[in-house]
């Protein structure tokens, strides 16, 4: 609830801040105060809470162009820039932040896919404040806001860019970015930036005691395709080939790592194109199994010492399309020559 415009004391503030000042000027430019009540000490020499809105479109806070921030202008205190209690009048502990996602929807990754939708509710504070008079003099519809998605790792799986007046009635706005999740993961990363009409970053978004602000949402992973290790084959006698699939049986991509150890009794020196990989998908049910697919020469496997062991990883491809299976034995088929 907010403070009144009467009744106001240092304690009653104090109290309401979570501090133990009693101090006008200390309580006024507290850190604890939430930048994003539109009514709070700032500085000003109109006393607030006798002519609203003193405060203007702007609700106190100010753009730092040379640091690119968004920052809370405090009173400085003395004639030009007074500590008043009064400005406490209708201050709000509680307002509603800036926030690239305020409710931090559940997002969900397939793990076998190599994208995911991240659906994101921007909130802008009070509907008082200004965005585009507070960023110098834009239309705050107009302004671009840009969201970057983050992994578990904090690596960068993409950003999306949209206008504040294309928000929808939702409120909501769905982003696409590259799936860069493991199947261990359980959150995600969403950072919000206010941008000018061409899309060049201004500032970040911040939270109610300034800072730059990076939201976390919680994640659910599934799977909905799974690869095996199949028959492993290779056409010369001299060779013994391992297979098995990166992530492990069961996997959900086809990232194959493939072991050839030269047991024979000279060096080996590949030939042109060799040797090379081919593949089949069989369907763990039996339902279907594809062509021989060539997938590509073992580039690191061109010249194996004898009884020595050379290594690739590769991927195997994207499988067949046959009904519903979604589960698949990988066969593997060196060629030596």
């Amino acid at each position: 609830m907010a403070l009144g415009n009467t009744g106001l004391t240092t304690s009653l503030i104090g109290n309401t801040l979570g501090v133990s000042s009693r101090d006008v000027g200390t309580l006024c430019t507290s850190s604890n105060i939430n930048i994003f009540s539109y009514y709070k000490p700032h500085n000003s020499l109109v006393a607030s809470y006798s002519s609203r809105p003193a405060t203007t479109a702007k609700g106190g806070l100010i753009y730092d162009n040379v640091n690119k921030k968004l920052k809370w202008d405090k009173p400085k205190g003395g004639s030009s820039s007074p500590y008043r209690m009064g400005d406490f009048a209708g201050y709000d502990h509680n307002a509603k932040e800036l926030s690239i996602d305020y409710t931090k929807l559940r997002a969900t990754a397939d793990v076998s896919k190599s994208s995911m939708d991240v659906t994101i509710e921007p909130s802008f504070a009070d509907s008082k404040f200004n965005w585009g008079t507070i960023l110098g003099g834009y239309t705050t519809n107009n302004l671009v806001i840009k969201a970057e998605v983050y992994n578990q790792s904090n690596t960068l799986m993409g950003s999306s860019s949209f206008k504040i007046g294309e928000i929808d009635s939702t409120g909501k706005v769905s982003l696409n970015v590259a799936n860069k999740t493991k199947k261990t993961d359980t959150k995600i990363y969403v950072k919000g930036y206010f941008c000018d009409y061409n899309g060049n970053v201004l500032c970040p978004f911040i939270d109610k005691k300034g800072n730059e602000t990076t939201v976390e949402k919680p994640l659910t992973v599934t799977q909905s395709k799974y690869f095996y290790i199949g028959k492993i084959t290779v056409n010369n006698s001299s060779f013994k080939v391992a297979a098995r699939l990166q992530n492990g049986e069961g996997a959900y991509d086809t990232n194959l790592v493939i072991d050839i150890t030269n047991n024979g009794s000279s060096d080996y020196v590949a030939g042109s194109n060799f040797p090379n990989l081919y593949v089949k998908f069989r369907a763990l049910d039996g339902s279907y199994t594809s062509s021989n697919i060539s997938v590509g020469r073992l580039t690191s496997c061109t010249n194996i010492p004898k009884y020595m062991t050379r290594t690739q990883t590769i991927s195997a491809g994207s499988e067949p399309t046959y009904g519903s299976v979604t589960k698949w034995y990988i066969d593997v088929d060196v060629r030596m020559q």
